[in-house]
């Protein structure tokens, strides 16, 4: 989904990942492939000064 997300101009993050779920992701190394934030509030504040996708061309239906 992450890659699809990219592909597609978006981004795609996680926010207050604990316990057993931030293991795995850190054990199977997807942990630093990933943008996970350690709040929401965090996740918010880096998605607010990360610059918006230029929009992609072609693909959108024509009237």
């Amino acid at each position: 989904m992450h890659r699809q997300v990219r592909q597609d101009g978006g981004s795609f993050h996680l926010a207050a990942v604990r316990d057993l779920p931030a293991r795995l992701l850190q054990i199977t190394e997807v942990w630093d492939a990933l943008d996970i934030h350690p709040s929401t509030d965090a996740a918010i504040t880096a998605l607010s000064e990360t610059p918006a996708p230029a929009p992609r061309l072609g693909g959108l239906p024509c009237d």
